[in-house]
């Protein structure tokens, strides 16, 4: 079921024209269904947010360059850093040579997501993926808490305060 615009007319909830055909494919007159409330992310945070990012790669020491080669593996490891990602059950193998061999291939094959050996078991391998922000994955107000939770994350690594970021890459945008 996708999301569909409406307008209030001040008695009833109409379709947009875009989503009519849509509605009439899926609604039977007089049924009943819930409204919720959907609020549009704003293309100006979104690009302003990726500008700081940006701004923060651009700033990384040649050492963590190497670390993150593109803005978007900081991004992912700010993600994770913050808590934004999912686990996967962990994985127990046979004895810890085998845990290591795997934990080993998944990172070269997953690069952005974090992959180890869990320290109290050896055995067991863990795989945690950063969050996708994307519209469809996250609402406005999970995506403005990530975007300000991965933005402070990417500012100690280069030492600067949020705001101070942020001033810098409103002057780019």
């Amino acid at each position: 079921m996708r999301a569909v615009r409406y307008r209030w007319t001040g008695t009833a909830w109409e379709p947009f024209p875009a989503f009519l055909s849509h509605c009439q494919e899926q609604f039977v007159e007089g049924e009943s269904r819930w409204l919720d409330e959907h609020h549009d992310r704003s293309p100006a945070s979104h690009n302003h947010y990726f500008a700081c990012l940006h701004e923060i790669w651009s700033q990384l020491s040649d050492e963590l360059r190497l670390q993150f080669p593109r803005p978007q593996n900081l991004r992912k490891w700010c993600l994770i850093e913050a808590g934004w990602m999912t686990e996967m059950e962990g994985f127990t193998m046979v004895n810890p040579t085998a845990a290591l061999r795997l934990a080993h291939d998944l990172s070269r094959a997953y690069p952005d997501d974090r992959i180890f050996v869990e320290p109290r078991d050896p055995r067991v391998v863990r795989w945690q993926m950063a969050k996708s922000q994307s519209l469809k994955a996250m609402g406005k107000k999970s995506f403005q808490k990530s975007k300000d939770d991965v933005l402070a994350k990417a500012a100690e690594l280069i030492g600067v305060s949020v705001e101070e970021l942020q001033r810098n890459a409103g002057r780019a945008t």
